[in-house]
């Protein structure tokens, strides 16, 4: 059974095989946050490998008082955002008093899909606005942390989330009358 607490202390004894046992452990977790955030499968393994880099690094700074699960959570979201500014990522900063209108969606265009299909159509974002999604709907960051973490300001962090959102539901309507369309062909 993994016992977090003694793996942690093991850890930072600098026990190898605990600090293997803590990276298999969370490895599988991580990625998929990491992919979130990469443009490609290996500089997401780049920025999981920082993550646990990073994790050993500053382990004693782990106070114990909150999850470590959301510690090392926050760790592999900021490598992966480090990585994409190293890539000189550049970030839409546009505002409008508009952007907060969203138009109304049937709920039954998305209702059927499963949690792959949702995820890919999410990666059509662009870039500015993905990013911003992610870490507001999927990891939960408010504005004012995604501005600090993206160097944006957080009323474009809240514009390239209404953008995000507009642009899904055209993704997601177009996603409709195509299945509709291909229904009638047939």
């Amino acid at each position: 059974m993994f016992e977090i607490n003694k793996i942690l202390d093991k850890c930072l004894k600098g026990e190898q095989r605990a600090q293997t046992e803590l990276v298999r452990h969370y490895a599988k977790k991580l990625l998929p946050v990491c992919k979130r955030y990469a443009p490609d499968d290996h500089l997401a393994q780049d920025a999981l490998q920082e993550t646990f880099i990073n994790t050993f690094r500053y382990l004693d700074k782990y106070s114990g008082k909150g999850s470590f699960d959301a510690w090392i959570r926050r760790i592999a979201v900021n490598c992966s955002l480090s990585l994409h500014k190293k890539l000189n990522f550049r970030y839409q900063q546009v505002d409008t008093a508009n952007d907060y209108i969203l138009p109304p969606i049937d709920p039954s265009i998305y209702a059927h899909l499963d949690n792959e299909e949702l995820l890919e159509i999410v990666k059509q974002l662009p870039k500015h606005y993905y990013m911003v999604f992610n870490l507001y709907i999927i990891e939960g960051y408010d504005h004012k942390e995604i501005g600090e973490m993206l160097g944006i300001g957080e009323s474009t962090s809240r514009s390239n989330l209404s953008r995000a959102r507009q642009k899904l539901i055209g993704i997601l309507k177009k996603k409709q009358a195509f299945e509709f369309a291909s229904k009638i062909a047939i």
